[in-house]
């Protein structure tokens, strides 16, 4: 879902290539905590493997270090 103003019109976030690669580095981290087990036990089967593929999939469409949507936005990134 696309935040809007009061007058009913889109906000873009712009995010510059520093956020993209800190967005990026801290998905990457979260997943390396999640398979080490630094974040506790599952709360449900296979919940654990379903996150980190979830994570790796955003790493994959943002790019290395975010380089793909610093370019041309995570909308258009394919």
């Amino acid at each position: 879902m696309t935040p809007k103003t009061s007058s009913g019109k889109r906000i873009r976030v712009k995010l510059t290539k520093a956020d993209w690669q800190e967005i990026y580095y801290a998905l990457v981290t979260k997943a390396i905590g999640i398979s080490s087990g630094t974040y506790g036990t599952e709360t449900r089967p296979g919940q654990d493997r379903a996150w980190i593929r979830d994570l790796r999939r955003i790493t994959t469409k943002i790019g290395l270090e975010g380089l793909r949507a610093s370019k041309c936005g995570v909308a258009r990134a394919k």
